[in-house]
């Protein structure tokens, strides 16, 4: 299991290093019934391969991406929680906002 932390700002994260992001309700099912994921163009291989299948063009969003990353930027100062070095989520009123990173291989 990751170790857990919480944080009050965000390393600066290109575009290419993220993965996807997640929007949804807090303490809910995260498997998209709840929310939505949105993906980074240039790692879709890889987000649908950690999917577990294919990732549809419409969920290819790189925009939203930046402005869920650039609002988690803005709103840190209320406590991001960390797992690990690769997921970031915050939790504002009734939304959820998570954030993943590339799966980084040493």
């Amino acid at each position: 299991m990751k170790d857990v932390k919480i944080v009050y700002s965000l390393p600066g994260f290109a575009l290419s290093e993220i993965s996807r992001v997640y929007k949804g309700k807090p303490d809910a099912c995260m498997c998209g019934c709840a929310g939505k994921y949105f993906y980074v163009g240039c790692n879709t291989t890889w987000s649908g391969k950690n999917r577990g299948y294919p990732v549809d063009v419409e969920d290819i969003d790189d925009p939203r991406v930046l402005r869920i990353l650039h609002k988690m930027e803005k709103f840190a100062y209320k406590g991001i929680e960390a797992m690990g070095d690769d997921i970031y989520t915050l939790v504002l009123g009734n939304t959820q906002y998570s954030l993943y990173l590339v799966d980084r291989i040493s």
